[in-house]
C-alpha cells in the first residue's frame, strides 16, 4: 500500500511540475502513409531549429508556440516533404489532425501501391533506429513476415550483435553479444515478461510459445537510456504487438510446408481484422495465429566421465508435433486529440508433444567371456505446454507543454506437462527395458586400469584418446555394431523401471505500474522523468519419481505387451544425413498408447525406489522446490540536450529497489524444514548518450551505461540438490548480489 502511495504521490508531482511552467501553445498531429501511422517522422517549423519526431503510432507534439502562423514541415524516407500551415491564437492546444504524405516520385522509378501491404516497411523500422537516442536495432513485420519465423525469437536472428538458442531447430532463448540469455532483458511492449521454463532456474525468458505473426517492431537495445528496464547486462530486447489501424483492415495468411525428417506436412495460418470509426475516436485490432508442424530429429550422445572413456553410447530417435497459438487484441479511444486511453491482451501457447526413443549401448557392461554386453530401451512420451496471459490498460495526455503516459498491466505465464500417462500424473514420462547378451565388436573396448588413467572397466575410446571411435568416420564411430550378434529381441527385453519426472512452474507479474512525464523547457532541452512497480511471485514444484518392480509373478518382459509393439519411428532413416547404415539394429518398442498401458496395468506392481528418486517426501529434490516474491521499485530522470544542429546529449539517472523473499526447505537432523529468507537492495544506474550528426544520413554514437543483472532463481534458493551422476551438489545462496556491468 506504501508503494502506491509513492506512485500516487509521485504523479502528482509531475502534474504540480507541469503547472508552474508557462502557459504557451502547443501543436499536436498525426502523420500517416494514407492508411497506416508513420513513425519517426521528422516534422520541424520553418525558419527555425524547432522540430520533433513522431512516436509509434504517427503522434507529434511540438511545445511553446508563439501566436501567428506557422509552417510546419512533415517530411519522412521514400515519401513527399508536406508544407502545413497552422495559425496559433492564445494559449489553447492547436490540433491539426491526420496528415496523409504522398509516396516520393523522385525516389522511386515506379511507385507501386498495394491496399492489402503490410503497415509497418523496413523504412519505417530504418527511420525509428535513425532517430533513436539509444544504440538501437529494428526490425517491422513487413521484416520478419519475408522468412517463415515460427516464434518471437526467430524474429531477432538477423540483428546484427543478436543471436539464439535453438532447441530441435526451433528458436527459443535470445541472446545479446554472445552472453547469456539470463543476462539479456526480454520485454514485451516495454513489460519485462515472467519466465516459466521446464529445466532451468534463470530469469531468461524462452519465446517459442509467442507468434511471430502478433509482432509489430522488434527493437534490439544495445545500450539503455534511464526510461527503459535495464535489469539485463546484455541488452534487451523489447516486443512490440500490433495497435489499432487507421482504417479498415482485413490481412488472412495460409501456408504450409513439409518436414522431411518427419515426413509430415506443416501447417500455419493468422488473421488480423482492424478498424476506426467514422470519427476516428476508436479504433480496435484483432489478431491470430496457428502453427502446426511435425518435427524429427535424430542424435547420438556419447557419454564419459573425466579422462576414462565412453562408457554408453545413447542412439536418440525425437518425432512430435508442434502446435503455436497466439492471440493479440488491441483497442484505444480518443476522448480529445490529446487525451487516449487504450487496452491490450496477448495470449500464446506452445504445446510440443513428443515420442521419444533412446537406445543405450552399455560399454561399462561388457562381458569379456560371451563378448556381450547391456543395450537400455527408453520409450518416452510427454507433452510440454507453456502458456502466457497478459493484459494491459493505459493512457497518453498531452498537456501544456509536455506529455504525460501511464500504464498498468498483468501477466502470468506458466509451464507444465500434459495429461501424460494420466490427468493425475501429468510427467515426463518414461518406460525402461534393459537386455543383456547382446553381442558387440570386442575390438571397439579397451579396460585401462586406474592407476594408468583409465575407469578400471571396459569403455570405448575416441581416436584422439587411442581408440576407434572417430567423428570424421561414420563406419569407425559406430563400428561396435558389426558384430552380427548384436541384435535386440522383445522376448529378452526385461522391464527395469519407470519413471514419472514432473515440473510445474508457475511466474506472475500480478502487477506492473508505470507513470512516465516529458516537459519541453525550450527548443533544445527536454526532461522526462517516471517511475515503475512491479509485484511479482514465482511457484515451482517438482518431483522425479522411479518405480521398480514388486508385484506378483516374473518381472515382465516387452514381449509381454505384444499388441502394443512397434517399429521404432524415423528408424528407416536414422542419421542418413551422416551416411550411417545402423537402422537394422534396432529392435521392437512400446507405443505411446502401450506405455500408458503399462502404467495403467501394472501401477499397482510398482513402488517407488526411493533412493533413485528425487522429491520432498525423501528429502531430496530440495533445489527445485521453492517460492519467490518479489518487488521491484525504479525511479529515473533524464534530460535532453540539442546542444546544435549536429550534437544530441542524453544522460541521466535511474533507480531501482529490489526486495526478495525465497521460500524453501532445508534438512536437518533428517527433518525437512521450511526455511524463508529476504533480501534488499538498490541498483543506481547513471547513463550517458551522445549522438553526432554529420550529415542527414549519418549518426555517429557514443554511449556510457551502467546495468545490472539480479541473481538466477536458482541460484538464490536457500537449498539445493545433489546430482549423484555427476557427484555434484548444486545450491543456492539467498544473499547472493546482483551483478553490476559499465558498457562503452
Amino acid at each position: 500500500m506504501n508503494k502506491f502511495k509513492l506512485l500516487l504521490s509521485t504523479l502528482v508531482v509531475l502534474f504540480i511540475s507541469n503547472a508552474i511552467f508557462s502557459q504557451e501553445a502547443n501543436v499536436s498531429g498525426i502523420v500517416t502513409d494514407g492508411n497506416f501511422p508513420l513513425p519517426g517522422a521528422s516534422v520541424s517549423v520553418a525558419e527555425t531549429t524547432k522540430g520533433v519526431y513522431t512516436d509509434f503510432d504517427g503522434n507529434f507534439l511540438i511545445n511553446k508556440m508563439k501566436n501567428g502562423t506557422i509552417k510546419l514541415e512533415i517530411s519522412y524516407i521514400g515519401f513527399q516533404t508536406k508544407i502545413v500551415d497552422v495559425s496559433i491564437v492564445g494559449s489553447a492546444s492547436k490540433n491539426i489532425g491526420v496528415v496523409a504524405l504522398l509516396p516520393s516520385s523522385n525516389a522511386l522509378e515506379e511507385v507501386v501501391i498495394n491496399g492489402g501491404a503490410r503497415r509497418n516497411s523496413e523504412a519505417k523500422a530504418l527511420s525509428i533506429q535513425k532517430k533513436s537516442m539509444s544504440i538501437m536495432s529494428v526490425i517491422a513485420s513487413d521484416g520478419i513476415g519475408k522468412l517463415p519465423d515460427r516464434n518471437a525469437a526467430e524474429t531477432v536472428q538477423r540483428i546484427q550483435g543478436l543471436s539464439i538458442e535453438r532447441d530441435q531447430g526451433e528458436g527459443r532463448f535470445v541472446s545479446v553479444r554472445g552472453l547469456p540469455p539470463f543476462w539479456t532483458s526480454t520485454t514485451i511492449n516495454g513489460n519485462r515478461l515472467p519466465t516459466a521454463e521446464e529445466e532451468t532456474t534463470s530469469r531468461a525468458t524462452a519465446f517459442d510459445f509467442f507468434p511471430s505473426e502478433l509482432i509489430s517492431y522488434v527493437q534490439a537495445a544495445k545500450a539503455y537510456t534511464p526510461d527503459m528496464e535495464s535489469d539485463g547486462i546484455g541488452g534487451g530486447v523489447n516486443f512490440i504487438t500490433q495497435t489499432a489501424p487507421t482504417k479498415k483492415l482485413l490481412n488472412v495468411n495460409i501456408g504450409g510446408g513439409f518436414n522431411e525428417k518427419s515426413g509430415e506436412p506443416i501447417y500455419n495460418a493468422s488473421l488480423t481484422i482492424g478498424n476506426k470509426s467514422k470519427d476516428g475516436k476508436f479504433g480496435y485490432m484483432v489478431n491470430g495465429s496457428y502453427w502446426n508442424r511435425s518435427w524429427g530429429t535424430d542424435n547420438f550422445e556419447a557419454r564419459r566421465k573425466g579422462d576414462e572413456g565412453v562408457f554408453r553410447m545413447e542412439l536418440r530417435d525425437y518425432n512430435g508435433v508442434r502446435i503455436t497459438m497466439g492471440l493479440n487484441a488491441a483497442m484505444e479511444y480518443n476522448f480529445t486529440p490529446t487525451h487516449k486511453m487504450y487496452f491490450r491482451g496477448v495470449y500464446g501457447t506452445l504445446s510440443d508433444t513428443e515420442e521419444h526413443y533412446k537406445h543405450r549401448i552399455r560399454f561399462d557392461k561388457f562381458d569379456s567371456g560371451t563378448s556381450t554386453t547391456r543395450v537400455e530401451l527408453q520409450n518416452i512420451h510427454n507433452e510440454l505446454i507453456t502458456e502466457l496471459f497478459g493484459k494491459e490498460i493505459g493512457g497518453r495526455h498531452l498537456v501544456e507543454n509536455g506529455k504525460f503516459d501511464w500504464s498498468i498491466a498483468s501477466y502470468a505465464n506458466e509451464f507444465k506437462y500434459g495429461n501424460t500417462p494420466t490427468a493425475q500424473d501429468k510427467s515426463y514420462f518414461v518406460v525402461k527395458f534393459k537386455q543383456d547378451g547382446v553381442g558387440i565388436n570386442a575390438d571397439y573396448l579397451d579396460n585401462r586400469p586406474k592407476d594408468a588413467g583409465g575407469a578400471g572397466d571396459d569403455r570405448a575410446y575416441w581416436k584422439a584418446d587411442g581408440g576407434k571411435l572417430d567423428y570424421n568416420d561414420t563406419d569407425a564411430l559406430f563400428g561396435f555394431f558389426s558384430d552380427s550378434k548384436f541384435k535386440m529381441d522383445a522376448t529378452k527385453m526385461k522391464f527395469s523401471d519407470l519413471e514419472l519426472y514432473k515440473i510445474s512452474i508457475k511466474e506472475r507479474d500480478n502487477i506492473a505500474a508505470s507513470l512516465n512525464y516529458e516537459h519541453t523547457i525550450n527548443d533544445n532541452f527536454k526532461i522526462k522523468v517516471g517511475t515503475k512497480y512491479r509485484d511479482k511471485d514465482r511457484r515451482a514444484t517438482f518431483e522425479d519419481l522411479y518405480y521398480g518392480w514388486n508385484g506378483v509373478g516374473e518381472t515382465p518382459m516387452l514381449s509381454d505387451s505384444s499388441q502394443y509393439i512397434i517399429e521404432q519411428p524415423g528408424r528407416a532413416d536414422y542419421l542418413n544425413e551422416m551416411g550411417s547404415n545402423i537402422q537394422s539394429t534396432f529392435g521392437p518398442v512400446l507405443s505411446t498408447e502401450g506405455m500408458n498401458n503399462f502404467w495403467a496395468s501394472n501401477k499397482e506392481n510398482l513402488s517407488v525406489l526411493e533412493d533413485d528418486s528425487s522429491a520432498l517426501q525423501y528429502n531430496s529434490g530440495l533445489g527445485r522446490n521453492f517460492d519467490v516474491d518479489e518487488t521491484h521499485l525504479s525511479f529515473y530522470g533524464m534530460g535532453t540536450l540539442k546542444a546544435s544542429e549536429k550534437w544530441t546529449i542524453l544522460g541521466g539517472l535511474r533507480a531501482t529497489k529490489t526486495e526478495t523473499k525465497v521460500s524453501g526447505y532445508v534438512v536437518e537432523n533428517d527433518a525437512l524444514k521450511k526455511s524463508i529468507k529476504t533480501k534488499k537492495y538498490w541498483a543506481v544506474l547513471p547513463m550517458l548518450h551522445v549522438k553526432y550528426s554529420p550529415k542527414r544520413d549519418l549518426n555517429i554514437r557514443f554511449a556510457a551505461t551502467r546495468s545490472f543483472s539480479r541473481p538466477n532463481f536458482g541460484d538464490i534458493s536457500p537449498s539445493g540438490t545433489f546430482i549423484s551422476f555427476d557427484n555434484e551438489f548444486k545450491g543456492g545462496n539467498p544473499d547472493l548480489n546482483p551483478t553490476f556491468s559499465m558498457e562503452f
